[in-house]
C-alpha cells in the first residue's frame, strides 16, 4: 500500500531523522492550525522498532497556555479511548519546548488521496462505500463524544488532526 502523501507541511515542521526521545523523524506528513503530523519509529532495546505516527504541538504556539492546555487535554482524553474506529494514543511526551503524542500508524490511503484518484480516473464509487466510509468515522465520534460527556474536562476535536481513523481499507478496522 502506499505511503500518505505529503500536505501542507508548516515550516517549523520536524526534519528526517529529527528525535523526540525514543521517536526518529521518517517524513512530516501534514500540519494544521495547531500542530505538526509525521511519521516516526519508535525504537527500543535491541534493535526494536515501530512506526508511530507523531502529533507535535508547533512550538511556536507551546507559550499559549489554552492551546497547551487543550493539546495535553486532548492526549489524556484520547489514551482512554477504546474503540475500532478511533486509533490509539500511547504516548504523551515533552522533550524540549514541545509537547507531543504517539499514536498508532495505519497503512493504507487518506481519503483524500482515494477521491483524488477517483476524480483522476473519471470514475465513481457506489454511495454504499462512502456510506459506509461514514458510518465507521461517525461510530467513532460518536463514541468519542459519548465519553467526552462522561468526563468534566472539555475537549476540542480538531477536523484537520483528530484521532478518528481516515485510512480506508476493505474491512473495519481492527
Amino acid at each position: 500500500m502506499s505511503e500518505p502523501e505529503q500536505e501542507n507541511i508548516h515550516e517549523s515542521a520536524p526534519s528526517e531523522g529529527e528525535r523526540y526521545g525514543d521517536y526518529e523523524v521518517i517524513k512530516p506528513l501534514a500540519s494544521g492550525g495547531m500542530a505538526d503530523i509525521f511519521l516516526a519509529r519508535k525504537l527500543g532495546v535491541q534493535g526494536f522498532q515501530k512506526l508511530v505516527v507523531i502529533k507535535r504541538i508547533r512550538r511556536e504556539l507551546v507559550k499559549d497556555e489554552h492551546l497547551l492546555d487543550m493539546f495535553i487535554d486532548e492526549a489524556h482524553v484520547a489514551a482512554k479511548l477504546d474503540h475500532p474506529n478511533v486509533v490509539v494514543v500511547s504516548d504523551l511526551g515533552e522533550v524540549e519546548d514541545s509537547y507531543f503524542m504517539a499514536m498508532e500508524y495505519l497503512r493504507g490511503q487518506t481519503l483524500r488521496t482515494v477521491q483524488k484518484k477517483i476524480e483522476e480516473s473519471n470514475k465513481m464509487l457506489p454511495p454504499n462505500f462512502w456510506v459506509r466510509i461514514m458510518e465507521y468515522a461517525l461510530d467513532g465520534l460518536h463514541y468519542a463524544h459519548e465519553l467526552r460527556a462522561d468526563t468534566a474536562r472539555s475537549w476540542a476535536w480538531s477536523t484537520a488532526t483528530s484521532p478518528l481513523r481516515t485510512s480506508w481499507s476493505p474491512t473495519p478496522a481492527r
